[in-house]
């Protein structure tokens, strides 16, 4: 689907690959990851949807579940 896209918009961003370019892949490196994962994804930094036949209360329930490790805010400066 990659290929489709870079003939379609050769010249535009839409052209480019979805992982980004390979050089740039591999200079990426656990330190980084974890540096982006604790500055984005915090409790005040993301919402939660439920759709379907779930209860409010057993989508509270699931959330606290396996959310309630996540920080309220984000610990980095």
């Amino acid at each position: 689907m990659e290929n489709v896209y870079y003939n379609i918009y050769r010249e535009h961003m839409m052209g480019q690959p979805i992982l980004g370019d390979i050089d740039n892949i591999r200079q990426i490196n656990r330190d980084m990851v974890v540096n982006f994962k604790n500055a984005n994804y915090f409790g005040n930094n993301m919402v939660i949807v439920g759709t379907g036949a779930v209860s409010h209360q057993q989508l509270v329930d699931l959330a606290e579940k396996h959310f309630a490790s996540i920080p309220r805010t984000s610990n980095t400066p």
